[in-house]
């Protein structure tokens, strides 16, 4: 229900602001006679009246305005451009008066402005503590996670055969995956990638006991239940990865998740992370699944390139980044080599 009066308040302050809009344009066109000034100065009167109205009256918005403010004022403008380019198609092209022409194509903008007005202006920040149900994840994979889980294997293994080197002479990577559990990736890095151990780390209990099976007979699988926050592993490793894992945290035990990665890391080593990104992208397609009740990671946090590199560049260095673009719920993916010297020690050389 709280959809229905969220919209119902916007259509009233939009009925309210385009009764403005339209005023200050209709007195604005009998003067000047161009459709261009008499736009601008509707939408500005407009601008001011509806900016405030959708802030504390539609959407409630705590957000400062330093916050708000210069991401309503681009909307305002790109909404601007798109009527403008409507109002001289309808009169020109099809020979519509100026005035029928205004209101057709504000009418035919009114569901997307109320959409990026509540998705990308005035947001709000999620408060909700569930955690995601990683028991139901893995009992139930989701059948698009085939597709998109083959593209995230064909990028890591490219990263890995482009970056990564056993420190060994045989060749053969000691390999680290955290977070692993029911990984998708086991059986094509062991078919396409040299390997004298490999060691998967988790906390879930059901996830690791999927990978059990393949305990039996295997000379370089070894399974760990231990929070990436706790590890205590001895291993140098020669690669470190993790898809999908450090976005479960707040900021400081994500800083401390990324760090964890070269804790296990041989000086020199890679460490390649995975994670989701809030691209505009991203951002359409968790609101399309939260809003058809399918979206499973509660508990997720979009993580900039910034945040994440931050942390990144306190133990190594990036040597490259990408971004996965086709998972829709797009993933940024980072390669790092870890310093041969730790920065401590650089400090005093």
């Amino acid at each position: 229900m709280r959809i229905y009066f969220l919209l119902f308040r916007f259509g009233a302050l939009s009925l309210l602001t385009a009764v403005l809009d339209n005023l200050v344009f209709v007195v604005a066109f009998r003067f000047s006679g161009s459709i261009a000034q008499s736009q601008i100065a509707a939408r500005l009167c407009a601008m001011a009246f509806n900016y405030l109205g959708a802030r504390r009256v539609v959407f409630h918005s705590q957000q400062r305005h330093a916050v708000v403010l210069p991401k309503y004022v681009l909307l305002v403008m790109v909404n601007g451009l798109l009527s403008y380019a409507l109002i001289r198609w309808l009169h020109d092209g099809l020979g519509w008066q100026v005035i029928p022409a205004k209101l057709v194509a504000e009418g035919l903008l009114f569901a997307a402005n109320f959409v990026m007005q509540r998705d990308f202006v005035f947001t709000r920040k999620r408060t909700t503590g569930k955690a995601t149900d990683w028991n139901a994840y893995y009992a139930h994979v989701a059948p698009t996670a085939k597709l998109t889980r083959r593209y995230t294997t064909s990028m890591l293994l490219e990263a890995i055969r482009t970056h990564a080197s056993a420190a060994k002479g045989d060749g053969r990577l000691a390999i680290v995956e955290i977070g692993g559990a029911n990984s998708c990736f086991l059986d094509p890095i062991l078919a396409g990638i040299g390997c004298r151990s490999y060691d998967v780390v988790d906390t879930n209990e059901y996830g690791l006991s999927l990978l059990a099976g393949k305990l039996e007979g295997s000379k370089v699988l070894r399974l760990h239940r231990q929070s990436v926050l706790e590890l205590q592993m001895q291993a140098q490793a020669d690669l470190v990865f993790s898809v999908g894992l450090i976005e479960h945290f707040d900021p400081e035990e994500t800083r401390k998740a990324v760090q964890a990665h070269f804790d296990v890391l041989r000086p020199g080593g890679i460490a390649i992370i995975s994670f989701p990104t809030p691209t505009l992208l991203y951002r359409i397609t968790r609101r399309l699944i939260e809003w058809v009740g399918m979206w499973k990671f509660h508990d997720e946090r979009p993580l900039t390139l910034h945040e994440v590199t931050a942390s990144v560049e306190e133990c190594g260095d990036v040597l490259t980044t990408k971004t996965l673009w086709p998972l829709l719920l797009t993933q940024e993916l980072i390669v790092a080599r870890k310093h041969a010297i730790p920065q401590s020690k650089q400090a005093t050389v």
